[in-house]
């Protein structure tokens, strides 16, 4: 009963390891290169994700141009740390990725945590 316990047990995390791993690279490969926002507010925000794990921001009318280095925690969620900024702790957002050339992002802007922005590759 034992070993069938552990067997059981190396199975599943054999499973749950290559199963992150597939997820990160799809990740990794989706969300390269520069992308728009289009919705709620088009062109308000771009995204350039630089290098592997690193983000740049630019929103419309605003002077600073912050990076990030992001780090995936589910398949749901990243975490972001802001570069420059002098923050506690990193913000965790919701991504959804559509397509290869669109995601949605939720909770990007503290203030607006409820609101969805939807990106498209530039």
């Amino acid at each position: 009963m034992k070993k069938i316990l552990l067997v059981t047990i190396t199975i599943f995390s054999i499973a749950a390891c290559s199963n992150s791993d597939s997820e990160e690279k799809e990740f990794d490969e989706i969300l390269a290169g520069n992308f728009t926002e289009i919705t709620p507010i088009k062109e308000r925000v771009n995204l350039e994700f630089s290098s592997e794990n690193q983000l740049r921001q630019e929103i419309l009318d605003y002077s600073i141009v912050p990076t990030f280095t992001i780090r995936l925690i589910t398949n749901n969620q990243l975490e972001l740390s802001c570069n420059e900024c002098d923050e506690t702790e990193p913000q965790i957002v919701s991504y959804r990725i559509i397509d290869n050339d669109t995601f949605e992002i939720g909770g990007f802007f503290p203030a607006e945590s409820s609101e969805l922005m939807i990106f498209e590759r530039n």
